[in-house]
């Protein structure tokens, strides 16, 4: 599964109007030029100052009143997405406590007042890997710890690992092809903080597959060795309490996890190549720690290809890998609210309801291994 790079049109063009192409090109120069300083060894500056001349002209073109008829042009279309990502829809890189990342911008007054709220849910999301050789760990997928001896993750991350045996009626088995973990080192280096996956607690009823079919529960639990003999896991957040998305106030939610590389089409031509690059500028490096803010799209039962009521949609900025991160909503106490599944490329992404699920699993999802619902 592939989860979408959002690409919010009309909240880009609304930007560009109420601040001026100005404020925004800087705001970009701004983000990559931080890059630059950051990570020097992975970022070419002519192809930095080329991209910004690209922009620059596109920019002003959709500054125009009749702008919104040339969003079919497929440059114009990479700037915004571009755009979106720099200074609207940012992956914020998780390497301390402080927010020092130029790519903030406008969520810095929503996300720094309320940091040790969020903070502690960010600590308790992991990388799921598996063991391919000896030694040999490869990402699979991002898992949150939810008690003391549990991870939360997607059903599909399981089924890369794990195999479903044949069992009676109502009741799961399942063993485990490879070895796997989870590791909270924002970094995913350090093997102190890193710790064994047990069985499986409870899980959705069918295998998901390569694509996206929201009829199937995309959740599964596992046991989690809290001992690995060198170090300890972040404390598991006490979720006595989970929140629903059917809260009409609950707007902004804060989606945390390990994105993956992106993968790339076998067909491309030279201008996708050029995005592409660009993309590994501002996206930095890939298997550590983000943090990515958005807003809630669509609620649980709105969403057409959802006949269960489970899911709902946002528009944070994730990738391949992020599949299993935690979204928390960003008001009130800051609570666990769902579990990223994945998404339609510069369309929405998609996600549990966690109490949903709750209220109403599918046939074989034991509730009870959720928190309590608010």
């Amino acid at each position: 599964l592939e989860s979408a790079e959002t690409l919010d049109e009309a909240g880009a063009l609304a930007r560009l109007k109420s601040e001026g192409s100005r404020a925004i090109l800087d705001q970009a120069e701004a983000a990559l030029s931080h890059r630059a300083t950051a990570r020097p060894a992975l970022v070419d500056t002519g192809v930095q100052a080329e991209a910004l001349a690209k922009i620059a002209p596109v920019v002003d073109d959709l500054m125009r009143d009749d702008a919104a008829d040339r969003l079919g042009d497929a440059r114009a279309r990479a700037v915004l997405e571009a755009l979106v990502r720099l200074t609207g829809r940012p992956a914020l890189r998780v390497t301390g406590d402080e927010l020092d990342d130029p790519l903030i911008g406008d969520w810095a007054a929503t996300l720094r007042p309320i940091r040790n709220r969020w903070r502690r849910h960010v600590r308790a999301v992991g990388r799921i890997d598996v063991e391919v050789v000896p030694g040999k760990w490869v990402h699979a997928g991002t898992g949150y710890r939810i008690a003391d001896d549990r991870v939360i993750t997607n059903r599909h991350v399981l089924d890369s690992f794990v195999d479903q045996l044949p069992g009676p009626p109502g009741h799961q088995r399942f063993r485990p092809r490879r070895p796997a973990s989870i590791i909270f080192d924002p970094e995913a280096k350090n093997d102190a903080a890193r710790f064994a996956l047990g069985d499986v607690v409870t899980a959705g009823a069918r295998r998901v597959g390569r694509f996206i079919d929201l009829s199937k529960l995309d959740l599964a639990v596992f046991e989690m060795s809290p001992d690995n003999g060198t170090g300890s896991a972040p404390p598991a957040v006490p979720v006595d309490r989970m929140e629903g998305l059917d809260d009409p106030d609950l707007s902004k939610l804060l989606l945390a996890g390990y994105p993956a590389e992106p993968a790339r089409p076998e067909q491309m031509n030279d201008e996708d190549r050029f995005w592409a690059r660009i993309e590994e500028i501002y996206g930095d490096v890939y298997g550590v720690k983000y943090i990515s803010p958005g807003f809630v799209m669509s609620r649980p039962g709105q969403v057409q290809t959802d006949p269960t009521g489970w899911t709902f949609t946002h528009d944070a900025t994730t990738m391949r890998g992020n599949s299993g991160s935690a979204i928390v909503a960003l008001h009130g106490p800051v609570r666990l609210v769902g579990l990223h599944v994945g998404g339609e490329s510069r369309t929405q992404n998609y996600s549990h309801d966690l109490t949903r699920v709750k209220a109403a699993p599918d046939e074989a999802f034991d509730a009870d291994a959720l928190p309590p619902i608010l």
